[in-house]
């Protein structure tokens, strides 16, 4: 086995839970699990952030707007 080299690679997906709301532990696997895709997507051994954690939702913005 010396005289073999192994190769190893990684994709990960990143998701934070936002300051602005609660965060079950079900939204974080979810959206590091479709971050993950998306780095495999995007060519494997890489890394992407869960972009869904970083967006105001919907319902807040709207409460916003009517204030």
């Amino acid at each position: 086995m010396a005289d073999r080299v192994v190769v190893i690679g990684a994709s990960i997906g990143v998701a934070r839970a936002p300051r602005e709301r609660t965060t079950t532990p079900d939204e974080l696997h979810k959206g590091a699990d479709m971050a993950l895709y998306d780095a495999k997507r995007a060519g494997r051994n890489t890394w992407r952030w869960d972009d869904r954690s970083r967006r105001i939702p919907s319902n807040d913005l709207m409460e916003a707007i009517e204030d």
